[in-house]
């Protein structure tokens, strides 16, 4: 593949561009603003978006965010209503379970979620920090599964087990449930494999998921 280089004027010019971009969005028409007419556009719409900056995120109402959106994020609006995705997110939840909310900054404070600075783009939505690329069960921040407590992070578990392994832990003793009393965490990859085949290929109709075979 053929490398493209740029001298430090062009790359300037890339830099002012995406910068006109994600203020103006495409408030523009698609023709570009003159020096004076985005100077008076910046005039008019920055003060405005400062004070009036929508937040969206994607998530079961009354819990996590779990996707914050922003400009490059995929959409996530349901416009396939007959279509019902077996899609299960991160947080435990079905995908049909999500809605996508939009918020005002005294809306999201009043739910106790991080609104950032006020900023002069276009389409921030709900990205406030660089932790808001993470999915909500690995953000550390109220909009997500929070700070760990000192109880989870001094937990019995194994001192080896990082510390988003110790803030599942239910996940772990359902593991250890499944099994039957097994402890998984120390099975490798392989064992592991072999453990799950036989249960899911249980024919014993008593069986129940395959707690009699183990």
């Amino acid at each position: 593949m053929e490398r493209i280089r740029i001298d430090k004027q062009a790359s300037n010019a890339v830099d002012a561009f995406l910068e006109y971009r994600r203020i103006v969005g495409e408030d523009d028409g698609g023709q570009l603003f003159s020096e004076d007419e985005f100077k008076k556009y910046k005039e008019i719409m920055l003060p405005r978006r400062m004070k009036n900056r929508l937040y969206v995120s994607f998530g079961v109402p009354g819990q996590i965010d779990c996707k914050l959106i922003g400009p490059e994020t995929p959409c996530f609006c349901s416009h396939c209503s007959g279509y019902r995705s077996p899609f299960t997110c991160g947080c435990g939840q079905p995908g049909y379970a999500h809605v996508t909310l939009v918020e005002t900054k005294e809306e999201r404070m009043a739910r106790g979620h991080p609104v950032g600075r006020d900023v002069p783009y276009a389409a921030m939505g709900g990205l406030t920090g660089f932790s808001s690329l993470a999915d909500g069960y690995l953000r550390l921040d109220p909009s997500g599964i929070g700070p760990l407590s000192f109880s989870i992070l001094k937990s019995d578990r194994l001192e080896s087990d990082h510390v988003f392994e110790r803030a599942n832990t239910s996940l772990s003793q359902t593991a250890v449930v499944f099994g039957r009393g097994k402890d998984l965490r120390g099975f490798d990859d392989i064992s592991f494999f072999s453990l799950i085949t036989k249960i899911t290929n249980c024919s014993d109709l008593n069986c129940s998921g395959g707690f009699i075979c183990l």
